[in-house]
């Protein structure tokens, strides 16, 4: 993160390297074992996303960690399910 010279703000750059992604999972309590798994620290278990799967990050490149809440989707589609079920966006069907 960089301090803005103008600004008392703090910028965040939302492009992260495999590194910076690694250290952001710690900084929240999980680990990374030697084939991508993300584990948990507390529990020492695999992390899943919404759908029972483990999120590994060597394999699943698209996922995504909601903040607050340290829920887990591995793509799109599993994030609009958890918006879906947490009623914050509709599907409408055309008629």
């Amino acid at each position: 993160m960089e301090k803005s010279q103008d600004f008392e703000e703090e910028i965040f750059d939302f492009f992260l390297t495999r590194k910076d992604l690694e250290e952001l999972l710690k900084k929240m309590g999980y680990q990374i074992d030697s084939t991508g798994v993300i584990i948990d620290s507390e529990t020492g278990r695999p992390v899943k996303g919404i759908k029972g799967e483990e999120i590994n990050i060597k394999k699943d490149r698209d996922f995504a960690v909601v903040f607050g809440s340290h829920i887990f989707v591995r793509n799109i589609a599993e994030f609009s399910h958890l918006l879906s079920e947490k009623n914050l966006i509709i599907f409408k069907r055309e008629e």
